[in-house]
């Protein structure tokens, strides 16, 4: 609660002064609060373990890609695990939050999805593929502007992040072509509604199985084990998951007329990607491999939201911005009501002895 009020008091005077070292500020805020975690997020003690392994012996257990082993190597000159946690935190929100700064107007309100909307989480779960994500969607900008050199050289960059970003190289012709792929809201709402019921009929193994070699060659092999790593035995449809239906199916519905209000391709472009995105995560609702994938269309999703919000603000629709807003915030409540189960329990590093995982992971 605090680091978003700090950033989002800060986004403001960015806002008045045109000084962008204060959203700098915000973002290295963030990213020392979250370099000092302990246990937040699913694959934290890989992480950690990878990195500890770097430090002591000058290589990890297990390879990495080049990009990412970079990185490692030079958090490792400093010792610290909260460096380099900070290190990949600042870098993924500095490069998604970057792609934005010609519309400086929505930083408080992208700093507040951000947070309350529980991106954090998501972040620091698959640092390396999250900061490729992250740097494609900073790429989009010079698609826009027909500089393929500098948008396939971020790519490159991304690739050697997670080598699945190889995949990427597809869309620069796909956007050239066109970076509005949804007008119709309804046609957007019905295609919604058509990916839950697939969700529902347990196709993902088909699919699965028929893309095996894709699979493969996206570095996700390593789901392919057990039918159990490729698809979570359970989806729970609760209260969570109602609240996100709700937030996608306000955006959907507005999406026309915030797209007039931000008159931006970059805007345009990550709203395909999302409307794409949620296609995909309802379709393929119980995969963990297609939700990898997916990173790379919803990567953004809090800053269409945060549009989505501040049109509601702007154009003085109470009672819309009030629900948007508190679906927001319920998202945050709904995530930290069941923090101890679903690694979102924020524990400093100095704390470690409240981790329940601590034990396990240290024999």
């Amino acid at each position: 609660m605090l680091t978003a009020w700090i950033m989002i008091t800060l986004s403001k005077q960015y806002v008045k002064t045109n000084k962008y070292y204060y959203v700098v500020t915000a973002i290295a805020i963030y990213a020392i609060i979250f370099g000092i975690r302990y246990g937040v997020g699913a694959d934290f003690f890989a992480y950690l373990h990878e990195f500890e392994s770097m430090v002591k012996y000058g290589e990890t257990l297990t390879k990495t890609e080049p990009g990412y082993e970079l990185l490692e190597r030079i958090a490792a000159f400093t010792g610290s695990s909260t460096f380099y946690f900070a290190l990949v935190a600042f870098l993924q929100l500095f490069f998604v939050v970057l792609g934005f700064k010609e519309k400086k107007f929505i930083y408080p309100t992208l700093f507040f999805t951000f947070i309350f909307m529980a991106t954090w989480l998501n972040y620091g779960n698959g640092l390396r593929q999250v900061l490729a994500s992250c740097i494609w969607t900073f790429s989009i900008k010079y698609i826009i502007e027909r500089k393929p050199i500098i948008h396939y050289l971020f790519v490159a960059i991304a690739v050697t992040l997670h080598y699945s970003a190889w995949v990427l190289i597809i869309f620069y012709p796909i956007i050239r072509f066109s970076s509005n792929w949804f007008k119709k809201p309804f046609i957007q709402i019905a295609l919604v509604i058509l990916s839950l019921v697939i969700g529902n009929i347990n196709v993902i193994q088909e699919v699965i199985q028929q893309s095996e070699t894709l699979i493969v060659l996206l570095g996700y092999d390593n789901y392919l084990t057990t039918y159990d790593n490729m698809i979570k035995s359970e989806v729970t449809l609760g209260a969570g998951f109602l609240i996100g239906l709700l937030i996608k199916l306000v955006v959907i519905s507005y999406s026309e007329k915030v797209k007039k209000f931000v008159n931006s391709d970059y805007y345009n472009i990550l709203y395909s990607l999302y409307v794409v995105g949620v296609i995909i995560g309802y379709a393929f609702i119980g995969s963990q491999v297609i939700s990898r994938i997916n990173w790379y269309f919803n990567i953004c999703s809090f800053g269409i939201v945060a549009f989505t919000l501040y049109y509601f603000k702007i154009s003085m629709q109470k009672i819309p911005f009030i629900a948007l807003g508190s679906l927001v915030i319920l998202t945050f409540a709904a995530i930290i009501y069941k923090a101890a189960v679903n690694t979102a329990l924020f524990v400093f590093n100095w704390q470690d002895q409240f981790f329940a995982l601590k034990t396990f992971m240290d024999m």
